[in-house]
């Protein structure tokens, strides 16, 4: 919601880069929700009593930010759509992103019970989230800054995926230079890869843009729902997670390869109103 709320904001003030900039929010949320549970555990708080904070935290958030949001501006009546063969691009598109939720929803979730039980429970163990959290925003903040040609968008996409699989692999490793390195492969393209995937929709449907957003984050939702199932079958079957953690790497390593062909081709529109 926030996507399709912002980016065309952000598009219609002539600041895309700031649009971009908006995914780093979650990535400093992340941090910060994760530094909070590091002092409540290092002074001995109840999980209660983190939540209350958590909740008082947001609003104050809120708070703070209702008296600067833009007004609600009226929605263009004859928004034109066209009907190309770009359905299929997006298409294509919508099942890399599904192959992304699956593979960074085992990592991003299970990471912090892997550094948990590889340092014993030490306060070491609760750096690991915001870390993912601040790398996830330095990415997007370091994928905003890219050059802008033809072909930037896909690659820097395809790169971000192949960061992600090396990352998810370096988890296998078990130790806790794996799961710093899980961090830093993992979080930082993280929310990158969101964000240079809207773009990617735009540059491929830029009039079916909302539309888009919708149907991708729907295909989003289905990867990061298909993780966890995966990662209770490997437990059951194998007793950890290395099968899932391989399939969720393997699957990142699938969308690239998608992403390859996925190039833009000129062809003949129908513009149908």
């Amino acid at each position: 919601m926030i996507t399709a709320l912002s980016q065309p904001l952000a598009q219609a003030a002539g600041r895309p880069r700031l649009g971009a900039l908006v995914f780093a929010g979650p990535g400093l949320g992340i941090m910060l929700t994760g530094l909070l549970a590091l002092g409540s555990n290092l002074l001995g708080q109840s999980s209660a009593n983190l939540w209350l904070l958590y909740a008082a935290v947001a609003l104050l958030m809120l708070l703070v930010i209702l008296p600067i949001l833009p007004p609600a501006s009226a929605r263009p009546s004859g928004e034109t759509q066209s009907a190309c063969a770009t359905e299929h691009s997006v298409a294509r598109l919508g099942l890399v992103y599904a192959l992304y939720g699956v593979g960074y929803i085992i990592p991003a979730t299970f990471l912090s019970q892997m550094a948990n039980a590889r340092f014993q429970g030490q306060w070491q163990a609760d750096l690991f989230w915001p870390g993912f959290g601040l790398a996830a925003a330095v990415g997007v903040a370091l994928a905003s800054l890219r050059r802008h040609t033809p072909h930037s968008t896909r690659q820097w996409l395809m790169a971000t995926l192949w960061l992600q699989a090396a990352g998810v692999f370096a988890c296998l490793l078990g130790s806790g230079l794996g799961l710093v390195l899980g961090v830093l492969l993992c979080g930082t393209p993280f929310l990158a890869c969101m964000q240079l995937v809207m773009q990617r929709s735009r540059e491929l449907a830029p009039q079916s843009a909302q539309r888009n957003a919708g149907l991708l984050t729907a295909c989003f939702a289905v990867g990061q729902l298909s993780g966890p199932l995966l990662a209770a079958l490997s437990s059951h079957f194998s007793g950890d997670l290395q099968l899932a953690l391989v399939v969720a790497g393997c699957g990142l390593l699938i969308g690239a390869s998608l992403l390859w062909q996925l190039r833009p081709r000129a062809q003949r529109c129908a513009v149908v109103s």
